[in-house]
């Protein structure tokens, strides 16, 4: 459990990105966490912050590496009580012109490195008995559809993940979360690819503050799956 009352409020962004991840900063940071970002481009400006904020470079998908970069961000902000992981690799593509490396590549940036983060932090967590670990999932875990295949497997592999980490682990106090975003985030990627209409998408300060709601949950009443969409998102 994370509470306000904690020594050390250090949380990590795995998967560092424009609009959801720009949110979740701002949502850790006004709660007193340090925030830390990962990914392998710095793409969003958080100066503003005052320094609760730091962008690491990391391949997410190389276990050493994301090993070094973790111990690094523990040296600077303290061991993480937070893992939200994003990271994702979407490859919509008919599946006969799908092909091994585009499959490999989208299970290894979605499910491997959420595999090689938590197995990076989890030893920090029971240290401290305490712990949220937050998988970010889509409509792909519970549902394959039509060109999906990469994606769909490896949000699958996730969710699978996810519960099996949560069965091992919550008894130990770490909090152990899947969440189903069920639709668009609106934001500069979602209109890039998608061209959709603000109205149609999730609101990510919306998510962000939900995800502040799993990280203070009392360990009497945890949260493993939820899911979120749009008023108007039919499912």
């Amino acid at each position: 459990m994370t509470t306000d009352n904690e020594t050390n409020k250090s949380a990590i962004i795995a998967g560092m990105a424009p609009g959801f991840g720009e949110a979740l900063v701002r949502a850790l940071a006004e709660k007193g966490f340090s925030v830390a970002g990962l990914s392998r481009t710095k793409t969003v400006d958080l100066s503003d912050l005052d320094g609760s904020y730091t962008h690491f470079e990391c391949d997410l998908t190389d276990p050493a590496r994301v090993e070094e970069t973790i111990e690094a961000v523990s040296q600077e902000h303290g061991a993480p009580t937070v893992l939200i992981y994003n990271a994702m690799q979407l490859i919509p593509k008919p599946f006969l012109e799908l092909t091994p490396e585009d499959f490999q590549s989208s299970w290894m940036a979605t499910c491997f490195g959420a595999m090689i983060s938590a197995r990076a932090v989890i030893p920090g967590m029971l240290a401290a008995g305490q712990g949220t670990i937050i998988f970010t999932g889509a409509t792909a875990a519970l549902k394959g559809n039509p060109r999906f295949a990469a994606f769909a497997s490896a949000k699958f592999a996730l969710r699978g993940l996810a519960q099996s980490l949560a069965r091992e682990f919550g008894p130990q106090g770490v909090h152990v979360v899947h969440s189903v975003l069920d639709g668009i985030i609106w934001g500069p990627q979602a209109q890039e690819r998608f061209n959709v209409k603000r109205e149609n998408c999730l609101d990510a300060t919306a998510i962000a503050n939900s995800y502040i709601h799993l990280i203070k949950q009392s360990p009497e009443a945890w949260t493993h799956e939820f899911d979120m969409r749009p008023f108007n998102e039919r499912f």
